[in-house]
């Protein structure tokens, strides 16, 4: 289904969850599936499960989008294995190698990126209220503000060394699973 509507992606999301309610081993977001298993055999019965049902729905995959039988895969930013869920290296590293911001924007960007993997960074919500607090009393009409002679440095050193302690959260991989 093309996604031209402003609805679409909605629909399609709410078909698949229909197409794949009662499968509490499968986790979709639009046409992003992850089925996860204990074991080899129990992975085929619920590969078994999800194929008959999309047949049953008439949903066509394309198989050289499909990666099956993995220990560990991609899945929305995070790298999922039996171990837990961790964030993708790549990201990570976006975030360590940020330019220490010099505008009200370059510092809102900083601050997106951060918050999309906060779940891993020990002590995020005090870090992000002091960097947000930065962002206060700022004119929403003015383009690129500058933040002065306020500069987050120590704040954002602090938010590089965290990062280099990564959490693996397995407790995120079942509450994933039972979505």
């Amino acid at each position: 289904m093309p996604f031209e509507l402003s609805n679409d992606s909605s629909t399609f999301q709410r078909f698949i969850h229909h197409a794949l309610r009662g499968m509490d081993f499968c986790v979709s977001y639009f046409d992003d599936v992850l089925v996860a298993s204990e074991s080899d055999i129990q992975h085929f019965e619920h590969l078994k499960q999800v194929f008959h049902r999309f047949e049953e729905y008439g949903v066509r995959l394309n198989a050289s989008k499909c990666v099956i039988g993995k220990s560990s895969v991609k899945f929305l930013g995070h790298i999922v294995a039996p171990d837990g869920i961790t964030p993708v290296p790549e990201k990570v590293s976006a975030i360590t190698d940020f330019p220490e911001p010099s505008t009200v924007k370059e510092l809102r960007r900083f601050l997106a990126l951060m918050n999309f993997y906060r779940r891993f960074v020990p002590n995020a919500v005090r870090t992000q209220a002091v960097l947000n607090a930065y962002l206060k009393g700022v004119k929403k009409m003015t383009k690129h503000p500058s933040l002065g002679q306020r500069k987050p440095k120590t704040h954002l050193k602090s938010v590089n060394m965290s990062w280099q302690r990564p959490l693996f959260c397995t407790i995120l991989l079942l509450m994933l699973l039972l979505l």
